[in-house]
């Protein structure tokens, strides 16, 4: 295990005891409800230590079966089983990209990891699945993603 609740359950503290991340922030935001997997906060927190710390934000964490509805989320969405994040970062998407591959070989079973370019804000969406997949969001960065695929997705 990699993190584990505070002693007062506001953060996810690193085994190291020198990240915090904010639990409100893997909580369904409509009803505060929060069953995120722990497999999946520790992913994060490798993420988090490996990665620029001070450009990644949670975006989306546990998601309610109402609040995913209303959002408009898949139908059979990870977030509504606790199994999945959504990240946001300031800085280039591709290192926070490289890093979750990276993470993903070190995590046993299989891994979700999709790249939004900026168009949806600078967001790659990790999850925790049985068959590892990977996907981008094409829309009007068709040029981006092309470059994307011949440098990452090999």
């Amino acid at each position: 295990m990699l993190a584990k609740k505070s002693g007062n359950g506001e953060h996810w503290i690193d085994s190291e005891e020198k990240y915090a991340i904010p639990i409100r922030n893997t909580a369904c935001p409509c009803c505060g409800k929060n069953e995120m997997q722990q497999e999946v906060i520790d992913f994060y927190t490798f993420l988090f230590r490996f990665a620029d710390k001070e450009d990644l934000y949670i975006t989306s964490g546990y998601r309610c079966p109402r609040h995913n509805k209303i959002i408009g989320g898949a139908k059979d969405s990870a977030h509504v089983k606790g199994t999945a994040l959504d990240i946001a970062t300031t800085d280039k998407l591709t290192r926070l990209y490289a890093a979750a591959e990276m993470a993903s070989k070190l995590f046993p079973g299989g891994t979700g990891i999709g790249f939004y370019p900026k168009g949806h804000g600078n967001i790659v969406h990790i999850d925790r699945r049985i068959i590892s997949a990977r996907w981008i969001k094409l829309e009007k960065y068709q040029n981006f993603t092309m470059q994307f695929k011949k440098e990452y997705l090999k």
